[in-house]
């Protein structure tokens, strides 16, 4: 069913915005457009359609929330139903214009999608540090209790900033399902190309979550010569040292329980 029978009805006048919220009003679709820090950046075509075709035979059931912009009124909440219009060509589409400070309008459009139940765990994660980024927030906890979620969200949200650029961009682009605490711990991994090595390996399932830290440490290669065994580090050379505990250290050493040891350092060709 087209909306050629809506949009003849629409008046060309300016829709009146002194409330906060006025009800709906009918706009032409070219005066809307969407926010550039919606968290999400790639949907599903094949939802998009259905959706559209939803709306071409029942019609828009809930209006897209807006807010008016010198060039425009942008989208706070409803970019797959813009999206939808667009598909069919719609030339008018029913909105709430929102009366905001304009410091207040990202804030609204950021944790109106965090809230959604659709969004990866990147994408809310992206949303949650540019919420932050804006300022208004002096403590963490009042990030948390904003977007009603607890404090550690928020830190394993922060933790996937320390991912490598390419990692993001794979997760990004390939609308990755990883969890957030997946990130979080793929993100104490210091090294960029073994932290990238430790994605490719999970995500083929050739790796866990919780092996992550084994994976990560240095390889040690052992050498025994009668009693004495001899352990090479080549990661030593260089500037950053890593830390061997004690009990890596046995794990590679072969050693008696209560038996004392002396450890020698020895500069080697």
């Amino acid at each position: 069913m087209k909306i050629n029978a809506i949009n003849d009805a629409v008046t060309k006048s300016k829709p009146n915005t002194n409330s906060i919220n006025n009800g709906s009003v009918e706009l032409e679709l070219s005066q809307v457009y969407a926010n550039p820090n919606q968290p999400r950046k790639h949907f599903d075509p094949v939802a998009l359609a259905e959706l559209a075709e939803a709306i071409k035979t029942h019609g828009l059931l809930q209006p897209i929330s807006v807010v008016r912009r010198p060039d425009g009124y942008m989208i706070i909440a409803g970019e797959r139903r813009y999206r939808a219009h667009q598909i069919n060509e719609s030339i008018t589409i029913k909105v709430n214009i929102l009366e905001r400070e304009d410091h207040t309008v990202e804030e609204l459009a950021l944790i109106e999608n965090i809230q959604r139940e659709d969004l990866s765990d990147y994408e809310i994660a992206m949303a949650v540090v540019r919420l932050w980024e804006s300022g208004k927030y002096k403590q963490k906890q009042e990030l948390a209790g904003a977007i009603k979620k607890p404090l550690s969200y928020i830190s394993k949200s922060f933790a996937c900033m320390k991912l490598s650029p390419e990692i993001k961009h794979d997760i990004e682009q390939n609308k990755s399902g990883i969890s957030l605490s997946v990130m979080q711990e793929l993100s104490r991994v210091e090294d960029p190309q073994k932290q990238r090595e430790i994605y490719q390996k999970y995500n083929a399932g050739e790796i866990k979550r919780d092996e992550f830290k084994e994976a990560a440490k240095p390889k040690a290669e052992k050498i025994s010569r009668g009693k004495k065994q001899h352990i090479i580090f080549p990661e030593l050379i260089g500037e950053t040292v890593p830390i061997y505990t004690a009990s890596y250290i046995q794990s590679v050493l072969k050693v008696t329980p209560n038996k004392k040891y002396k450890i020698t350092i020895e500069e080697v060709e």
